[in-house]
């Protein structure tokens, strides 16, 4: 099938999405105090994207939302920390853009599908 393309790719292309989705999650844990700074109720959003993101459930939007957060946090961060983050945002929108991979409750949810594309 040269002309395939798989919604929620297995193998080794899904085991890298399973690793963007842990680097997302551990992003949100390295900067969750700057995010809620001891408020429960911002704590509270990012321990469930964190176990959404983990379980791979909602993974394009919350990965979106992520990617946005740590662009943001970059923004007023200023010079030096901002680029970092910055940098941090990319693999995030990567996996905005890519979904969740085999590895998901995505997948389990809607579907394994392939997609032919005409020639």
């Amino acid at each position: 099938m040269p002309n395939a393309l798989s919604i929620f790719p297995s193998g080794a292309p899904g085991v890298a999405i399973l690793l963007l989705r842990a680097s997302a999650v551990a992003l949100l844990a390295l900067y969750a105090p700057h995010l809620c700074a001891g408020r429960l109720w911002g704590a509270a959003p990012l321990a469930i994207t964190a176990i959404c993101l983990t379980l791979g459930l909602v993974t394009r939007v919350l990965a979106g939302v992520c990617a946005v957060v740590l662009v943001v946090l970059a923004w007023r961060a200023g010079a030096g920390a901002g680029e970092e983050l910055a940098l941090h945002a990319l693999p995030v929108a990567a996996l905005a853009l890519f979904g969740g991979g085999a590895y998901s409750v995505d997948a389990h949810l809607f579907g394994r599908r392939v997609i032919h594309l005409p020639r």
